[in-house]
């Protein structure tokens, strides 16, 4: 679907048309990004962002892992999306594309000399997949980038290359996503999303090494944890995930969503009761009946923009 008419741009709100770069931007020209992705969900006549400052912390991270010089407080950030949600006017559920990028015209592999700015904009956006049936994945020849790389821990968009070879790659070969492995052979995750499983009732995760510090997947270990359900953290091989009870993804596009196949080896048709589980208690939370809300949903106004639905900061 087609971005919403307004962008954040520069530290300001501009129609998308005027959200412009130079053809010879740095990143442009060599994939010097760093973003984040969260979805908006409307409920009641709010949005409810989950995890928000989570997800400002991360790329802020990103900034230092990178080295770049630039910084947006949480406060200002949260005002960024409060003033684009109101301009946009959001109907239905969408996705919220906040990046860092560097529009300075330089032919340079030199990050010290690149100025760097915030852009925001939102899609229209439901279920990435189809929620009536699971995912027939693919492992990957493709190999996930090592952290001695790339670094694995910044949401860097010149990662995404890498991912992107692997999904296409599943795609054309007839299947939906695809698994991707270490230089070590191990399962470590999809390739724009964490997994688990459970295997012979166990729940296992990959180790976090080389791979994104996913908030959904750090939230659902942590709803577990709060339950009593153990959960091991341990290399997970081609023979584990072939013959494993579930196995889920997990992230902000794909949300909680069940494998059906790999590689043409039945997993499991139909949802099984770890993935039901956690997508209930994900929605409740969403919802506001669950207690663990208050500290991981915050609520934006979609309507007139006054002083009794957003801070004063944001109204300089």
């Amino acid at each position: 679907m087609s971005p919403m008419p307004f962008a954040y741009f520069k530290g300001k709100v501009v129609p998308l048309k005027d959200a412009t770069l130079s053809i010879a931007s740095h990143s442009l020209q060599y994939g010097s990004t760093c973003y984040a992705g969260l979805r908006g969900h409307v409920r009641e006549g709010v949005v409810r962002i989950f995890r928000l400052k989570d997800h400002h912390a991360r790329l802020m991270r990103s900034m230092q892992i990178m080295g770049w010089d630039f910084e947006i407080s949480y406060e200002d950030f949260k005002c960024a999306l409060q003033d684009l949600i109101h301009q946009n006017q959001p109907t239905g559920d969408f996705y919220i594309r906040p990046f860092v990028f560097s529009d300075t015209e330089m032919l340079q592999l030199n990050y010290r000399k690149l100025e760097f700015h915030l852009g925001i904009y939102m899609v229209p956006f439901g279920p990435l997949f189809d929620p009536e049936r699971g995912l027939k994945m693919k492992i990957s020849p493709w190999k996930k980038i090592a952290d001695d790389a790339i670094p694995t821990k910044a949401k860097a968009g010149g990662c995404y290359l890498n991912s992107a070879l692997a999904t296409t790659d599943a795609i054309q070969s007839g299947y939906d996503e695809a698994l991707m492995t270490n230089r070590e052979g191990h399962i470590v995750e999809a390739s724009a999303a964490n997994l688990l499983l459970r295997y012979r009732d166990k729940i296992i995760v990959p180790p976090l090494e080389g791979v994104l510090d996913g908030i959904t997947l750090r939230s659902v270990l942590e709803l577990l944890e709060e339950e009593g359900i153990e959960v091991q953290v341990q290399s997970i091989d081609r023979s584990m995930v072939l013959s494993c009870d579930e196995l889920l993804l997990t992230g902000t596009a794909a949300q909680i969503t069940h494998v059906e196949s790999v590689e043409g080896r039945l997993i499991s048709e139909k949802r099984g009761p770890l993935c039901k589980h956690l997508q209930k208690r994900m929605e409740r939370i969403l919802n506001r009946q669950d207690p663990k809300s208050e500290e991981w949903v915050t609520d934006f106004q979609i309507g007139a923009r006054n002083v009794n639905h957003i801070e004063e900061k944001c109204l300089v």
